[in-house]
């Protein structure tokens, strides 16, 4: 009898989902109605927001310290990897200052370019 999924059956993706979700839910976060792969969490004028794309994880807050909290409770549950402050993600690249989140495509445009070219 196995204890866990396997990685790299059809089952794993949806056992870790469920199993994040059983976490993130216990831990006072909403799964988004418009968005599976979105949880938020609000307390005190504080927010947090998540975003899953199958084992990988973009967490922004409003708060450093409300931050390290849950990044430390994850690691405390999971086998997890801080990769820092993002820089790109599904082909979209950020660039982040004080009070702005500026997103775009513009390395991703330029392969699709050279490709069909």
């Amino acid at each position: 009898k196995l204890n866990k999924g396997l990685y790299g059956l059809k089952q794993s993706s949806r056992l870790w989902n469920t199993l994040l979700d059983k976490f993130l839910c216990e831990n006072n976060f909403s799964r988004s109605m418009s968005d599976n792969c979105l949880y938020t969490y609000f307390d005190n004028g504080k927010s947090i927001l998540i975003v899953v794309w199958v084992d990988d994880l973009i967490i922004c807050a409003s708060d450093i310290n409300l931050m390290q909290s849950i990044k430390q409770k994850l690691n405390d549950n999971f086998k997890m990897k801080d990769l820092g402050q993002i820089s790109h993600f599904l082909g979209i690249e950020f660039n982040v200052s004080k009070g702005c989140i500026k997103m775009h495509q513009t390395n991703y445009a330029k392969m699709i370019f050279r490709e069909i070219c």
